[in-house]
């Protein structure tokens, strides 16, 4: 990886997203004492999160927002004062057991994800199919760097980029997939789960799973398979699979 790149994942952070949908359970979570302990502790440094159609004034109650100070004044994605619920509201929060810190960015929307995708170390997605496919997009496009390819035709990462160390610059981006358990006819679920049968991503089923004991310990460790997204013969493969008609023998 050359310098320019290294130097821009210099630092751990996360982007939380539940795209244009009302998921105020994921968010409650994230905002937890307990949760923001939990990846401070891991070396993350900075969490975005995008709210979608949640409660503003729920965030503004959580430990999130009642232990941290905020850093300037609130702003549109365009920099200029904005006193409406696209407002972008960034601080920083202490953690009351360790004394250390993370910063954060919180809005409801903006017109494009790519950036926060991108900078982001850990993507924690709703089960929409689009989030999924765009965050897949940019865990391939960062990992693929750190792809060895050997004379067989096999991928392997390299070793460095597997570390459990939280210093290292070279750490895999992933994609954890939460499911909304509060859906009666939670279809998207599907998807989720074959995708991550396929070891392509983490698929919770439930927010509350990110307050476990040893989940977020998973996460750290997981190794995610390439995800080839260019390729139509691996895209068909997934169609075949999520439709039950994937040959295991073939696997």
């Amino acid at each position: 990886m050359d310098a320019s790149k290294q130097q821009s994942y210099s630092k751990r952070s996360i982007l939380v997203t539940v795209g244009t949908t009302l998921f105020d359970p994921l968010i409650q979570v994230i905002c937890t004492r307990s949760f923001l302990h939990k990846i401070i502790s891991q070396g993350y440094d900075k969490i975005v999160i995008q709210y979608g159609k949640g409660s503003l004034s729920r965030i503004h109650s959580s430990p999130l927002f009642l232990s941290s100070s905020l850093l300037g004044t609130p702003h549109n994605s365009k920099g200029t004062i904005q006193s409406t619920t696209a407002t972008i509201l960034e601080g920083i929060y202490t953690d009351d057991v360790s004394g250390n810190t993370i910063s954060y960015e919180i809005y409801p929307f903006k017109h494009s994800l790519q950036e926060d995708m991108k900078q982001a170390h850990l993507i924690l997605s709703h089960a929409g199919a689009g989030s999924i496919m765009e965050g897949l997009a940019h865990c391939s496009l960062y990992n693929e760097k750190l792809l060895i390819h050997h004379e067989d035709g096999t991928l392997s990462y390299s070793s460095s980029s597997c570390s459990s160390s939280t210093s290292s610059t070279t750490l895999l981006k992933k994609l954890v997939v939460v499911i909304n358990d509060h859906l009666m006819d939670n279809h998207q679920m599907e998807l989720a789960e074959a995708l991550s049968k396929r070891g392509y991503l983490i698929m919770l089923t439930s927010p509350n799973r990110l307050l476990e004991n040893g989940v977020m310990d998973d996460i750290e460790t997981f190794r995610p398979a390439f995800y080839q997204g260019g390729n139509p013969d691996a895209f068909g493969a997934l169609l075949n699979y999520f439709q039950g008609l994937d040959d295991k023998d073939n696997n």
